[in-house]
């Protein structure tokens, strides 16, 4: 009688002494076809270098040399194992730091008192460069204009002397959306004699425009208090993750107790994550400085590399600076240009 034994795992035939030669060739035999079989379907070193190729090459999916491994995604991040908690905190200081925040008819409201707001919409054909105006434009910090949603320099555009045409350096492309905002005088009634107060003069009701010759007298009216504006070159400081800050084609203009102040800025970032500085303004808020972050208004718009970016710009407390700040998405180069508008004191 043969004595049938297995292997443990693949249950091949083994021979046995007790067995006869004949039937434990057999046996072998019967082994030998069944670990042919077997191999037949084991994949081959190559293939199997191919598939952990494969593998790897899913998990990269792509990615640069310098973040394809885990520690090196560890070290982009700042091996922070609460990345997105320290992320959420950050965006909620800068919530805070925003404090009461105003829609754009709040805010006009709010710091664009005692002038009017003509805004004109455009939609540029192939190659137009200038666009007319039905409101004139007073002089080029007193006008805010964007190309799809993104703030023109003053450099970029000029305005004709009768205020009427805004002729851009070079032209959108066709179906660009043009919007020129243009800040002009609230009319006003004619008064009769006698009857104009300090009380009933509200703040930039009267303008260097409005006045006829020898209308006011000079010691009453000091020309420098109704209207003032020039180029302006402040200085940089408090810069956190960026350096080499540096304005271009810094611009201001001043209409009564109101200051617009535009112009475009240089970069470079030190790493992704918030950016801010401060720049000194051009006429100074109150003589102990600003009173709250809310005294100073204004919007920025900009690029870095190929990504756009925007941000927003609040006075500093106790100070004579307004604050810039926006969120970079890297180290780099950049640039962004901005309008912002406060009030200073009367005098």
């Amino acid at each position: 009688m043969t004595i049938d034994q297995t292997t443990a795992n693949r249950s091949y035939p083994k021979p046995h002494v007790a067995n006869m030669l004949a039937n434990d060739v057999e046996r072998l035999r019967l082994a030998l076809d069944a670990i042919d079989s077997d191999m037949v379907d084991r994949p081959t070193s190559t293939a199997v270098q191919a598939l952990i190729s494969a593998a790897i090459a899913n998990v990269i999916a792509g990615a640069p040399g310098a973040l394809d491994t885990l520690n090196e995604l560890a070290a982009a991040l700042g091996d922070d194992a609460n990345f997105a908690a320290t992320v959420a905190n950050s965006l909620a200081s800068i919530n805070t730091a925003l404090g009461d925040r105003y829609t754009k008819v709040e805010s006009d409201a709010r710091y664009v008192q005692g002038s009017v707001q003509v805004e004109t919409m455009f939609t540029a054909t192939a190659g137009q460069v200038s666009f007319g105006l039905t409101s004139p434009i007073i002089n080029k910090p007193s006008a805010l204009i964007t190309i799809d949603g993104v703030v023109q320099p003053t450099s970029e555009y000029s305005i004709s002397q009768d205020g009427l045409t805004v002729t851009l350096s070079e032209a959108p492309g066709a179906g660009a959306r043009v919007r020129v905002l243009a800040l002009a005088v609230a009319a006003a009634g004619a008064p009769a004699d006698d009857t104009v107060t300090t009380v009933k003069l509200r703040n930039e009701a009267v303008t260097a425009p409005k006045l006829a010759p020898g209308a006011v007298g000079a010691p009453a009216v000091s020309p420098d208090f109704i209207t003032s504006g020039g180029d302006w070159a402040p200085a940089i400081t408090s810069p956190v993750n960026c350096s080499d800050v540096s304005m271009v084609n810094g611009s201001y203009a001043r209409v009564g107790n109101a200051v617009t102040m535009s112009g475009r800025i240089v970069y470079t970032t030190t790493g992704g994550g918030p950016v801010s500085f401060g720049l000194r303004i051009p006429i100074n808020a109150e003589a102990g400085g600003f009173q709250t972050v809310n005294q100073a208004a204004g919007v920025i718009s900009g690029t870095q590399g190929n990504n756009p970016l925007s941000g927003f710009i609040i006075a500093e407390a106790s100070s004579q600076r307004a604050v810039f700040q926006f969120t970079s998405g890297s180290a780099g180069t950049g640039n962004v240009s901005f309008v912002c508008q406060y009030r200073i004191a009367a005098t």
